[in-house]
């Protein structure tokens, strides 16, 4: 959801996602999220790696 409210212009609720994200799975990141989704598109993988660098995700 952060990262589609990241691409839909809503940075300030992005920005709060993104920290109850890092709060609620430290260990967690891009690469982490996107292997949980085994089927997923280039296009998705690539908004999804913009959105998370974006929010400070690595």
């Amino acid at each position: 959801m952060m990262v589609t409210m990241h691409h839909g212009g809503h940075s300030e609720e992005a920005r709060k996602l993104a920290q109850e994200f890092k709060h609620r799975f430290p260990g967690k990141n891009r690469d982490t999220f996107i292997r949980s989704y085994p089927v997923i598109s280039d296009k998705q993988i690539k908004l999804t790696e913009e959105g998370f660098a974006a929010l400070g995700i690595d």
